[in-house]
C-alpha cells in the first residue's frame, strides 16, 4: 500500500494603522491511496491462473477562508469586530480492478488479464459554505457584550433546507473593577457571565436528501439499476440551544 499526502496552506494578510486587518487563505489537502497486490496461481486467491487486485483513491480537501477583522476605541468605550466567510469542498474518487490469467508472474500490470472479474468505481463531493460575524463591545473595561451571528449552507441537503442560522450573544460584567469593590487579597477578581447560543450539526450521510440508487454488473454481460436508499428531501439541521450563567 503506498499513501501519499500533499499538504499547503497560502495566504495574505493586509493591515491598517494597527485598527483593520484582512487575511485570505487557501488551505489543501490532498491524500492518494494506491493499493496493488498480486496472488500467484499457488495463492488461494490467485485461482491458479493469478491474480491482481489493483486499487486507487483519491481525496481533495481544499478550504478557502476570508476574515476582516476591526479594533478600536471610543473614550471609555471599546469595539472589536469580525467578519469570514469559508468555502470547503471534499471530493472522493476511487476505482478498483480485479483481474485474472496472467502467463507468468513477470505480467504483473492488470491491463494484461485474460479475464477482468471485477471492477467499480465511486465519486462522492461534499461542500459547505459560511458566513459569520462577531462583534464585542466593552465599557470601562467592566462591561462586556458580545454579539455573534453565523450562517452555514451545506450540499446535504436539500435547496430549501440548505442553510442553518445560528446566533449567538454573551454578557459579563468585571465586578472587582467597580469603585464600591473592596481592596483587599480576599477576592483579587470577580466576574459574572451569561451567555445563548445555538450550535448547528448537518452530521448525516453525503445523499440521505436525493436518495441513491445500485447499479451492479451481472455475469451474463447485463447491467441492473436497483433502488437504494429512498430520498428524504425534508431533512435540515439540527440545532442545539445552550445557556450558561457563571460566577468566577
Amino acid at each position: 500500500i503506498e499513501n501519499m499526502r500533499y499538504l499547503g496552506n497560502f495566504y495574505a494578510t493586509f493591515k491598517y494603522k494597527d485598527k483593520f486587518a484582512f487575511k485570505s487563505s487557501v488551505n489543501t489537502d490532498i491524500t492518494q491511496i494506491y493499493d496493488y497486490t498480486y496472488y500467484n496461481e499457488n495463492h488461494p486467491y490467485g485461482k491458479g491462473v493469478g491474480r491482481i487486485v489493483d486499487y486507487n483513491r483519491t481525496i481533495k480537501n481544499i478550504l478557502v477562508e476570508n476574515f476582516a477583522t476591526y479594533h478600536d476605541k471610543f473614550g471609555d468605550f471599546s469595539l472589536s469586530a469580525m467578519l469570514g466567510h469559508s468555502f470547503q469542498k471534499v471530493t472522493t474518487r476511487s476505482a478498483i480492478l480485479d483481474g485474472s490469467g496472467f502467463p507468468s508472474p513477470s505480467f504483473d500490470v492488470v491491463g494484461v488479464a485474460s479475464s477482468l472479474d471485477a471492477y467499480s468505481g465511486s465519486l462522492s463531493n461534499y461542500a459547505m459554505e459560511s458566513y459569520f460575524g462577531r462583534a464585542t463591545f466593552s465599557y470601562k473595561d467592566r462591561y462586556v457584550l458580545t454579539a455573534t451571528l453565523r450562517t452555514d449552507g451545506s450540499s446535504k441537503f436539500a435547496a430549501g433546507n440548505r442553510w442553518g442560522y445560528f446566533p449567538a450573544a454573551s454578557a459579563g460584567w468585571i465586578v472587582d473593577e467597580e469603585a464600591f469593590w473592596p481592596r483587599n487579597k480576599v477576592v483579587s477578581s470577580l466576574k459574572l457571565r451569561a451567555s445563548y447560543g445555538l450550535t448547528g450539526n448537518n452530521g448525516i450521510g453525503l445523499y440521505d436528501t436525493y436518495g441513491s440508487y445500485n447499479s451492479a454488473y451481472q455475469y451474463n454481460g447485463m447491467s441492473t439499476t436497483t433502488t437504494g436508499e429512498m430520498p428524504n428531501s425534508n431533512l435540515t439541521w439540527e440545532s442545539t440551544t445552550q445557556v450558561n450563567a457563571g460566577l468566577d
